[in-house]
């Protein structure tokens, strides 16, 4: 009588690990499925259009793209090294003397 009892108990077992594992493939393919339907609602950076500005003193027949659309999804602009000024700088190493 005991090794009927162990019997079920163990088919009953196995019949719950099988509703899990189905309802953990089930909850699984779910999210791969939201998170592609997310990944297609959201803007990326091949679907923002390119704005091009006129180069300051040309005749406008040449132009260059804005700092706003070389930069990547990730907001950084590293096409364009920042411009240096015409002004005078000096560095110290201390304090002034």
């Amino acid at each position: 009588m005991n090794r009927d009892k162990l019997a079920n108990a163990v088919a009953a077992r196995e019949r719950g690990r099988s509703i899990v594992r189905s309802l953990t493939a089930a909850a699984g393919a779910a999210g791969v499925a939201a998170a592609g339907v997310i990944a297609f609602l959201l803007p990326g950076s091949a679907s923002h259009a390119s704005t091009v500005t006129t180069v300051p003193g040309s005749s406008g027949s040449s132009s260059s793209p804005s700092p706003s659309s070389s930069a990547g999804s990730s907001g950084l602009n590293a096409g364009n090294p920042p411009v240096s000024g015409s002004g005078s700088s000096s560095a110290t190493s201390g304090g002034s003397w």
